[in-house]
């Protein structure tokens, strides 16, 4: 070889070397914006990343996330799908891409990479709560959930009513009206944040606006004197799958509810750090709704009790349809 072309070729090498270590730094400067919630910013990074390092699978993953937080679903489902490309044995991307699909109500989609999943990585701590959930997915109708423009007209009765008593018809009786709910102060050992005390006041207390007068709240400070419980924890082995974000159980007899307990997870399954307010908001929304009845899933993204919860980082309220439905719920409680 001539010395020239050796020089090319040392040149060439140390270029290729320094773009990578530059792909490398975005991504760890990236992966921290996640951490800290900044998601823009984090999008911006290892999009950079993923433009110099394209075969780089940890920064297509990274930016699926940032992409996924941002509510940019299809583009997330593209990075999480090049991830697994590039490296087949990336467990988090396959994931990943079976929640976004899930979130976004692509069940069979979902599905079907949740299997692809299992068929990978048999041995994975996750495998139980993937095939418990994937059974929880055979079994829910999505036929219905295409998302649709309702006219003023019909949006009065426009709810999801039948899906949420398939099991059972479940509401607060009068006599247990307030409903005392007593929450958890935060501390070290359950992760909780000061500010998740009034998100999860918020929940209950947006639910009993939409109820007209029907819902009636009385925040205690002892849980011996309250008929629903709510508790903080960061241990994610306490939780049924990798997409669950609180266990919800209620107590009753006939159709009266007498009991609820919600359990509330305080950390991240993305990094293990704490929740940020917006996820947590669409958490508490969604377990308060179970906790006043609504036991079933809606089939609508675009609602608060959807099947499941989004990996999009931004504020949720009530839609039209889960006031709605809890109206319908507790229109049966007026005698």
């Amino acid at each position: 070889m001539a010395q020239g072309e050796e020089e090319d070729q040392n040149v060439q090498s140390q270029s290729s070397s320094q773009k990578l270590l530059k792909a490398r730094q975005l991504l760890i400067e990236g992966t921290d914006c996640l951490h800290s919630n900044q998601n823009q910013l984090a999008k911006s990074k290892l999009s950079s990343a993923c433009a110099i390092a394209p075969d780089l699978p940890q920064a297509h993953h990274q930016l699926g996330i940032a992409l996924a937080k941002l509510g940019e679903n299809d583009e997330a489902a593209n990075e999480f799908l090049q991830a697994t490309k590039l490296d087949p044995n990336l467990a988090a991307s396959w994931l990943n891409l079976a929640a976004v699909y899930q979130s976004t109500g692509k069940i069979d989609q979902a599905k079907n990479t949740y299997q692809e999943f299992i068929n990978r990585f048999p041995q994975d701590k996750d495998v139980v709560k993937i095939k418990s959930l994937i059974a929880v997915l055979d079994k829910a109708d999505m036929s219905t959930g295409n998302v649709q423009a309702v006219d003023s007209v019909s949006k009065v009765n426009d709810d999801y009513y039948n899906k949420i008593v398939e099991k059972g018809l479940w509401l607060w009786p009068k006599d247990k009206l307030p409903l005392t709910v007593y929450i958890d102060p935060p501390n070290a050992t359950n992760g909780a944040l000061p500010q998740y005390i009034n998100i999860l006041k918020d929940a209950f207390s947006d639910w009993a606006a939409a109820s007209k007068g029907m819902i009636s709240l009385d925040f205690v400070k002892e849980a011996s004197k309250a008929s629903v419980v709510c508790s903080w924890s960061k241990d994610l082995s306490k939780f049924k799958n990798s997409n669950e974000a609180a266990n919800t159980r209620i107590y009753g007899y006939k159709t009266s509810l007498d009991k609820g307990e919600m359990d509330i997870l305080t950390v991240s399954v993305q990094n293990n750090k704490p929740i940020s307010d917006n996820p947590l908001r669409a958490t508490c929304l969604h377990e308060v709704g179970h906790i006043l009845g609504l036991t079933g899933h809606s089939t609508n993204p675009n609602d608060v009790m959807y099947i499941s919860a989004t990996l999009k980082d931004s504020w949720v309220d009530l839609s039209d349809r889960d006031k709605n439905t809890l109206i319908h719920l507790y229109s049966s409680n007026e005698q």
